[in-house]
Order: structure tokens, then sequence, then C-alpha cells
């Protein structure tokens, strides 16, 4: 990966809810395995590894107060042991047993976001001529090996933590005031960068030009560049590149839209790179998320959304209780009377549809020529199914699937649970014939239709939620399921009628628990580190894209798009909290959602999961995460009757 080493602490895990705990909370999750000693058998490895590797520079996590607790107690153990590793008498059976010699390392850094003055800046972008490229394109591709995308940058910045050198404080490189002998065991061989002048400067400008792309993409000033111009600068400027350069180029520009909610300029960029290097290793990577796009009613609603819908006089009525109240709360501000939310959608013709999903089938032929791997993907398998019933095959989506578990051994006598792509798959031939697949292959709820909106109020005693069948989450595998089936009992439940999708939520816990309710709402909210519940919906059961939303205890929301934090629907929310256990109300226009409103035997893959910092998770199907597992979605069925 172009560095030297380092080293992962399997002993000290964080597990999904315990993601977001302060520091000295998440010290106490450890304790629990380490018999109370968690902090020092920190520093014991810590001391160990640094004893073992010997390095004249340690490099340790960001330096960040809103940063994970994990990477708080690494660089606080980091800090101690750079000095208890020199001491002879501090763990001293490293030395005796297993021969290790005390070691006093030069410099300690850490990472940090802030660039500004930041001793240390590395440009990671600049042509090197001992690498014979820049930093960032020697080590890309096990970057995204070792990591992801994100992880891949042009800059990085490093702050001093402690240090053994005169006017360290002021050295600008890392391995600035370090002396080593070139050959030793430290040091690349000499001679290992290009020779030839005129290679190295090509290899230069190119890497420049990657450079100014790449930072063209994040600019949204239309006046320097935006997605259109740099769209059509793109393909002219890449034939200047070297077709592998170019080709992670057109990579790293098509994600860095997916990550900005660019959707439609991705669309062009992936589009361009399975045209012009079919035969490039990231080229299946482009067709991947091209045929996910294409499969995608929820990606096409985003598109076909121009400004918003107009719906009058919005209220919530229970006639029941003989009155009429508005929503307590919307996702952004609080709502005090009737009032007319001004949206307008422009709505696709059936052919702009079928042009769409038929997008993805064209893809299908690509496939085979990557392998069988990626020919066979259940995943892949589930967006042509999608798409074949968006544009009205669903015969030919239904004989597709019989074919997959045909010429599968094993696949349609496999138990649920053992692979939860074949579940997916397995339920899309359940639907048809139940006695085509040996076992219910995926957990099953209902939404029932309802003739009177609930009252608002996030106390779950209105008639629509009366004798309608909770859908209860249990705890998923690494959790205590006593803990989470008693003392934090989660339900769900779903209703509708013409115009909303209604959600319910109840959530118990123990007396003490209880936060103050946020006094105002914002978009987004950070959520990590509190018992929140995670709602995921999937209208064409593609298990690839859905939607997403959030609510925490103190009432806080968030929500997105197949990840797009930047899609932002109108919806209404209440929140009402208790001393044993909070429960929340969501109203959904299902204009936000779908032009095909859901009748009666619609079948939507949904899942419900709720994390308890420091307790575990829980879902209402699996399998499940903190962060979103698609293909763990159970079914549920729109009724229309009793």
């Amino acid at each position: 990966a172009g560095g030297a080493s380092g080293d992962g602490g399997w002993a000290f895990p964080v597990a999904a809810h315990a993601a977001g705990l302060a520091p000295r909370e998440l010290l106490a999750t450890w304790d629990t395995i380490h018999g109370g000693k968690a902090a020092d058998q920190l520093l014991r490895q810590t001391v160990l590894a640094i004893r073992t590797w010997q390095p004249e520079v340690i490099l340790t996590d960001s330096v960040n107060e809103h940063g994970s607790a994990a990477d708080a107690l690494a660089l606080h153990a980091a800090k101690e042991a750079f000095k208890q590793a020199a001491d002879p008498t501090c763990f001293p059976e490293q030395i005796t047993t297993l021969g290790l010699k005390p070691w006093a390392a030069k410099k300690l850094y850490a990472l940090t976001p802030q660039f500004k003055g930041a001793p240390v800046l590395l440009d990671q972008s600049t042509y090197l001529l001992g690498l014979d490229d820049s930093p960032r394109d020697f080590a890309e591709q096990a970057s995204r090996i070792l990591a992801d995308d994100t992880a891949i940058v042009d800059r990085r910045a490093f702050t001093l933590v402690s240090h053994r050198l005169v006017d360290a404080e002021k050295q600008p490189g890392l391995m600035e005031g370090i002396i080593l002998a070139r050959g030793g065991a430290a040091r690349r061989p000499q001679g290992l960068g290009a020779t030839d002048p005129a290679t190295a400067q090509e290899k230069k400008k190119a890497a420049q030009t990657r450079h100014r792309l790449q930072t063209l993409a994040t600019v949204n000033d239309l006046e320097i560049a935006g997605s259109n111009k740099m769209i059509a600068m793109l393909s002219p400027e890449l034939k200047n590149l070297p077709d592998d350069m170019a080709a992670r180029t057109t990579y790293a520009v098509a994600n860095r839209f997916v990550r900005d909610g660019k959707w439609a300029e991705a669309r062009e960029v992936f589009g361009l790179l399975a045209t012009q290097y079919p035969g490039h290793p990231l080229a299946i990577e482009g067709y991947r998320w091209l045929l996910r796009y294409h499969a995608s009613s929820e990606a096409r609603r985003r598109t076909e959304i121009k400004e918003k819908l107009l719906i009058k006089s919005v209220t919530f009525d229970n006639a029941a209780m003989g009155g009429k109240i508005t929503a307590t709360s919307g996702s952004v501000r609080n709502i005090g009377k009737p009032q007319i939310l001004e949206d307008e959608y422009r709505m696709h013709s059936p052919e702009a549809i079928i042009q769409w999903h038929q997008s993805c089938l064209d893809l299908e032929s690509k496939l085979p020529a990557f392998g069988p791997v990626y020919a066979q993907d259940p995943s892949a398998w589930l967006c042509f199914l999608a798409a074949r019933r968006q544009v009205g095959k669903h015969a030919e989506a239904i004989n597709v699937v019989r074919d997959y578990f045909k010429n599968t051994p094993g696949a349609k006598a496999m138990a649920r649970g053992v692979d939860p792509w074949r579940d997916c798959l397995a339920a899309e031939l359940w639907m048809t014939d139940r006695a085509l697949v040996d076992t219910e292959p995926k957990t099953t709820g209902v939404c029932r239709h309802s003739e009177v909106r609930p009252l608002l109020d996030g106390k779950l005693d209105d008639a629509c939620w009366r004798d309608l069948k909770p859908m209860p989450l249990g705890a998923v595998a690494g959790t205590d399921s006593k803990t989470a089936t008693t003392a934090y009992q989660t339900e769900a439940k779903f209703a509708f009628d013409a115009e909303f999708l209604y959600i319910a939520v109840s959530c118990a816990h123990p007396a003490g628990c209880k936060v103050d309710p946020v006094a105002k709402r914002t978009r987004d909210a950070n959520m990590a580190g509190h018992d929140r519940v995670d709602i995921l919906l999937d209208l064409d059961r593609d298990y690839q894209t859905y939607y997403r939303f959030q609510i925490d205890h103190r009432g806080c929301l968030a929500e997105d798009c197949w990840g797009d934090t930047s899609w932002n629907p109108k919806y209404f929310a209440a929140f009402h909290s208790t001393d044993t256990g909070w429960t929340a109300e969501l109203a959904i226009p299902l204009t936000e959602l779908t032009s095909d409103r859901p009748s009666h035997g619609r079948v939507w893959a949904v899942n419900v999961s709720r994390v308890v910092p420091g307790q575990g998770l829980q879902s209402w199907s699996g399998p499940a995460d903190d962060t979103p597992r698609p293909e763990g979605m159970g079914l549920l069925q729109f009724r229309s009757d009793k």
C-alpha cells in the first residue's frame, strides 16, 4: 500500500451499537471483555507494536473533536506508548520473553482534517520521479482494496503529537530529521523511478491533468466549471492521458458526482467509462452502477420531480375524537395551522419510463463478458427483474427467476438465512407460487389501508393503528436477545391511504433513559451515539436502491435516497417521549416516493431496525447493521381489506 506497516486492534472491536459512544463509554464496553483493564491492555498492545516494528515515525488516526471514540482512544494509547516503549521497565515480559528491545521512536504524528496551520501538508497528486507516479496514483489500487474510494484523496495534513528531535515542530516533512542511509532496510533501492526525462515529463503532465479534472468535478460554481462544462471537457482531456489513467480518472469523477448526489452527471461519466474503456477492470463497476441506476424506480422518481407537488390544506383528521389537528411538526419546521405546501411535480410519460428501465436491460448482455462471477451475481439479477416488471415483462421476469433456481445447484433447497441474496430471488418465486420454494424466504408484514388519518401526536392511539398486527423487532446476532426483547422492546406498524404512507414506531427503554427532545429540528441530524430507528423502503424490490428515514429518541430526523442526503422530501413527523420509552409517527406523501400509488396486493421490500447505543441492534428482518443492508429487507404487502 506504499507504506511500512499498520496494526489493527482486533481485540478492541467497535460493534454497530457502540458507534457514536463517547470514548469513556466505548472503553467501558471493552472492559467487559478485558476484565476491567481495557486501557492497560490497549497500551500494552500499542507498546508491543512499536517494539516489534521499530518505527522512526509513527502515524495515528485523526485528531477531530467530532471523530470516532475509537480514534480518540487509539491516539491516547499511541501518545502514551510513544513514551513507554523506550522504558525497559514497562511491560518487561516483552523484552525478557519475546526478545524485543526498548524502542524510542523519533516523532509521533496524527492525521488532522485541518489543513490550515498543519505542520505537515502533503500534496499526493504531485508527480514524483522516485515513484514514477504521484503518491495518490501509486497507492490507488491498494487504497481501493483496503478501504474505499473516499480514502483516495489529494491532500493529507498531519499534526505533531510527540517527538524526541530538536526543532521537530518546524519540520515540514514526516521524515525530515531522520537519517536513513540509502540502500538500508528502510529505503527503496536507488533507481526505482523512470530515468527517461521525456517520459517523466509526459507522466508529470498527465498527473496534473488528472488532478485538474478531479478538482473541477468538486466545484459547484457554474462560472468556474459546473457539471455540464465538466462533462463537455472530460472526453477531449481524457485522450491526452494513458488509457489506464484515463479510466481511473473517469471512475473517480463519476464517483465524485455520485457522492454529491449528481446522479444524472454520474450516469454520463459512467457511460463514458463503459464505452471508451470496456476492457479496463473498473469498467465493470461502471456497468454495475448503471444497471442499478436504471433499474431503480426511486432514482427515476427523483428525476421525475422538478419542483414540488401542490398539496392543499393538509390536515390530519380524527373523526372519532371530533376534531382536526395538523401535523405536529414537519421534517424542518413546526406547522401551526393548515396550510398549502407548494410542490410541483413533472411526471414522465409511460414511454419515458420504459426507456429508463430498458437502459438497464440493455446492459444484461454485457455482463457475461466479465465472467460468471458477474453474470450470475444475484444482485444484478434482481436489478434485471425489477426493470422487467417496470416495462411490463412480468411473465419473463418470473421465468428468469425459475431459470436461476433451475441452473444453480442447491439454491432451491437452501435454508433461509444462508445466503440473503438468494433469499431475495426466492421471495420473487415464492410470491408467484409458494409451492415453488421449500420455505418462506423472507419476513412478511402488512401495510393496512386506513379510512381515517391519524392524529399526529406520536401517541399511537388512533383508529388506523388499532387491530393492526405489529411488526416486532428482534435482536441481531451479537446482541443480548433477552435485553433487546424486554427492556428495549420495539415494534413498528404501517398504514396508508390515497395520499400518505403512515409509519408508527414504539420503542421501550428502562426508567431513567429518557432524554429531552430537541428544541428545533434540522435536516439530516447526526444520530451517532443516540437511540435511533432506521426505516428502509425499497419500492421496486431491486434490493439496491431505497429510501431511508431515521428518527431518534430526541425527535431528530434524517433521510436519504440511496445514500444521498441531499434528498429532502416534504413529510410530517410527530414524537412523544415518556419515562419508559418513546414513540413516533411519520406521514409521508406518496407523491414524494412514487408516481405509481400502492394498491391492494402490492409488495414493497422494507426493513425497520433500531440501534440502542451500548446495548445492541434490533431489526424486523435480517441481516441488518447500523449501516443499511438492503438485501436483508423483508416483504411488506399493502392490503385494503380488514
